[in-house]
């Protein structure tokens, strides 16, 4: 407490007459923290030594002390909090009971002291909204300092996280209580049927299970564990927030683990992936948009029932791998499945992959199989349906639906009406455009049709196999083409200077629900913009303007941007609808594809097209499409285009004139034509 109110830097004090602490005196000192009160518990005074005398101050909220020896004869140093003071001992040995100590701040000017004398100590309260210790009821302490809420506690062998729920051995609850001294304290206790938001549950009942917070607390903070023996690998994990197609806002949660285990006699490989996909709203059932991920998907619904359970439960199981054998020509076998419910608000999801390699009776088994199919579909390539064991979960994977649906239920109907699957791939064999068309149809819910365009290698060509893409690294992943077929062949990258131009309209509302854009409009035409991604630039303009954009925050290859305004429009009755039409243009460094005029060998090889150089002899051909241009007469490329463009030599301009009057309207005959004449 400072006289006159406050120190030398502003700090605010309370004024206090007097300027001694006495032993059994209380301080209230400033901390750095709102204040905090300290009883002057002993003055020290050494005589002997400039750095022996000492004092010790005792805080009884926090039960800290702080002690100091002078540094000087009769001076030290003392911090409380993030303040640090200058103390000052006095002692009369001529009278007793004087002892005291004035304390200073060390901004403060000499003449300005923290002078102490009968503070008094505010009345100590604590209120607990359970009631006490109560393990089964969330509550809240609040006492004069600080303030605590129960809560759930995983532990993990050597700390506590705290979490939404829990289950299990290392399940705990984090109980708040009011002592005796109406100071707050805690106790970490075992929840032995569960804790759900701060509190133990005092049965295995649905209060957890109608919340599906505990399978969400798995998902949002994953950790690596052991189920029915088989331990799960923490691979990845992350998270996500936005808004449904009908604006209803979610957060969505997703882990992957990976995990290695004996099936009998087999080694298995896997992974498991969970998603959890929470609606905001609790109120949100999450049922009504189970649509979006099952309707482009082969699903069926199964069946989940225990003895322990009320009522039998219902999950969407889909195959990723229908048309798929599920065997890689390195003898591994592998199968996936999606399974997909809802439950209140939530949408959950778990997809696993498992694999093995095959031993070779397995092996010989499977292509005993494909091969009847494949030569059933070669005789007549009906649809097949899709049995059981397209859709069947196995061990250990069946094991973590089970344990999901008992925290988190399915609410799908019982009605629900389970598809029956006919598929077919069409052609059987791969033709040599290298693509296939995948067609599933319901027998029995009258779902649409599912078609996919899959990719695949042609098993007979005659002509040229040529990569799908450019920079494929996808082996055997190719499509023929037939021979003397020319083509534009993609040969590489290069790298240059590229512009792009867009034309864009931005509405304020659409810059408003990007949350990345911040876009106004006044009345008078003037448009301010600001793009989270182009730096703290904000940008005015009106109606005509070219805006040059700062790229110097874009990184990458950006060289240059710009705007030109093409309009801008305040719609006074409805401000949302307010907009800018403006023009974009970038330039950048760009990568870029390189391409040679090409055509197919009848050896079966992609070959370079033979240009026409001006000056030099003409290359020797016995086909047109061994010619850049695409016109081979008497043994030679002819450059016909060149002659066509440039008009310049009497011969081709005379005959480019009379085979236009020949051939007005087909210009491959009428280019065929003055090749005939020129070669002649």
């Amino acid at each position: 407490m400072f006289k006159d109110g406050q120190d030398s830097n502003g700090d605010k004090v309370y004024y206090n007459e007097g300027d001694k602490i006495f032993k059994s005196g209380y301080a209230v000192v400033d901390d750095g923290n709102g204040g905090s009160i300290w009883e002057l518990i002993s003055i020290y005074n050494d005589t002997s030594s400039a750095t022996g005398s000492e004092i010790r101050f005792y805080n009884k909220i926090t039960t800290q002390w702080r002690v100091s020896k002078t540094t000087n004869w009769g001076t030290g140093t003392i911090d409380f909090g993030v303040k640090n003071y200058i103390f000052i001992f006095r002692d009369n040995k001529n009278a007793e009971n004087d002892e005291h100590v004035v304390l200073d701040f060390l901004h403060t000017s000499a003449t300005q002291y923290m002078s102490f004398d009968s503070c008094v100590i505010p009345t100590q309260t604590c209120t607990d909204s359970d009631g006490g210790i109560n393990y089964y009821v969330k509550g809240e302490v609040n006492d004069t300092n600080q303030n605590g809420i129960d809560e759930c506690l995983l532990s993990n062998g050597w700390g506590y996280t705290s979490i939404e729920s829990c289950s299990g051995d290392n399940c705990y609850v984090h109980e708040y209580y009011c002592q005796e001294d109406s100071t707050m304290n805690a106790v970490i206790n075992i929840c032995s049927n569960g804790c759900y938001d701060g509190a133990c549950l005092e049965s295995n009942n649905t209060q957890i299970n109608k919340t599906c917070l505990d399978l969400v607390a798995q998902v949002k903070n994953p950790t690596s564990f052991e189920n029915n023996g088989v331990k799960y690998d923490l691979n990845w994990n992350s998270s996500y927030s936005g808004n449904w197609r009908d604006g209803e806002s979610y957060s969505e949660y997703d882990a992957g683990w990976t995990l290695s285990y004996n099936d009998g006699d087999n080694y298995k490989y896997g992974y498991l992936d969970k998603s959890t996909l929470v609606f905001d709203n609790p109120d949100f059932n999450a049922i009504d948009v189970m649509d979006d991920f099952t309707q482009y998907e082969v699903c069926q619904v199964h069946t989940y029932g225990s003895s322990d359970w009320n009522q039998d439960y219902r999950v969407y199981v889909c195959n990723w791998n229908v048309f798929d054998k599920g065997v890689s020509v390195d003898r591994y076998s592998y199968e996936n499945r999606e399974i997909v419910w809802a439950s209140d608000n939530v949408i959950l999801r778990m997809s696993y992959g498992t694999g093995q390699y095959l031993t070779d009776e397995q092996l010989s088994q499977i292509i005993e199989k494909g091969t009847v199919n494949f030569l059933n579909a070669l005789i007549n390539n009906r649809g097949r349906y899709l049995g059981w064991e397209n859709f069947n979960i196995d061990w250990p994977f069946d094991i973590q639906i089970f344990d999901a649906l008992v925290y988190c239920p399915s609410d799908i109907p019982e009605d629900t009406c389970s598809p029956y699957w006919e598929c077919v791939t069409e052609p059987a064999i791969c033709p040599e455009y290298g693509t296939q068309q995948q067609t599933c149809r319901d027998a029995s819910c009258g779902n649409e049709d599912i078609t996919s365009i899959i990719s695949c290698n042609p098993g007979i060509c005659s002509g040229c196999l040529v990569p799908k893409w450019l920079d494929s690294k996808s082996f055997a992943d190719n499509k023929c083409i037939p021979y003397g077929f020319r083509f534009e062949n993609q040969i590489g990258f290069g790298n240059e200077t590229v512009t792009n131009q867009e034309n864009a309209i931005l509405s304020v509302a659409q810059a408003t629900n990007d949350g990345e854009i911040n876009l106004s409009i006044s009345p008078n035409g003037v448009a301010t913009l600001h793009v989270g991604g182009w730096g703290n630039q904000i940008y005015t303009f009106s109606k005509g303007d070219k805006v040059e954009i700062d790229v110097s925050a874009w990184g990458g290859d950006a060289i240059s941007a710009s705007l030109f305004v093409n309009d801008v429009v305040y719609n006074a009755e409805d401000y949302g609808k307010s907009y800018i039409d403006v023009s974009f243009e970038i330039t950048y460094n760009g990568r870029t594809i390189k391409t040679a005029n090409s055509y197919c060998e009848i050896d079966g090889n992609i070959k370079v097209q033979k240009p026409s150089v001006p000056g030099q002899e003409w290359p020797k051909c016995q086909n047109n499409y061994e010619c850049e241009s695409n016109v081979c007469s008497g043994g030679e490329c002819i450059p016909i285009s060149q002659y066509i463009k440039e008009g310049s030599r009497l011969k081709g301009f005379f005959f480019n004139l009379l085979c236009n009057i020949a051939y007005p309207i087909n210009e491959d005959k009428r280019a065929q034509c003055v090749a005939n004449f020129l070669g002649a």
